[in-house]
């Protein structure tokens, strides 16, 4: 009995102990642990805002380009009666684009007739209501919740 009696407080004394070293090595890594992460995030954030920025540059100079290349395509293509007419002061293929736009607005005026006030999405006991705003219908019709 005294034999059993000290092999068990031999495993509870290495067990003991094991726990022990185990737990001083977890606390003394803790340290390089938060160190590495903060360290990594610092270069990681830098990297993104570095790429963030390259980013916002280059299109920043696409659109100058663009914008250039457009004036420079617009004062071209002035006609001389279009120059010398003072309520005319877009070039042609413009001109083009507004008749484009006034058609399909005109068509949008159709559709905005028959958009509701508002759609009524309470719930309700039974069948479900649909809840989607008509197409064309965004900027008029309100959701009542």
């Amino acid at each position: 009995m005294e034999e059993e009696a000290k092999k068990k407080f031999l495993m509870k004394v290495w067990i003991s102990s094991l726990m022990i070293l185990i737990l001083v090595f977890w606390f003394l890594n803790m340290k390089n642990v938060f160190h590495d992460n903060e360290a990594t995030a610092d270069v990681q954030s830098a990297q993104q805002t570095q790429k963030m920025r390259q980013d916002l540059n280059d299109t920043i100079d696409k659109m100058t380009k663009r914008l250039d290349s457009l004036e420079a395509s617009s004062t071209s293509a002035i006609s001389p009666v279009a120059s010398s007419s003072p309520l005319i002061t877009s070039s042609t293929p413009l001109l083009a684009t507004t008749s484009s736009t006034t058609a399909s607005s005109t068509t949008a005026n159709v559709k905005k007739t028959s958009c509701p006030a508002y759609i009524d999405c309470m719930p309700t006991i039974g069948q479900a209501h649909a809840c989607q705003i008509p197409v064309g219908c965004e900027g008029i019709t309100q959701i009542a919740y």
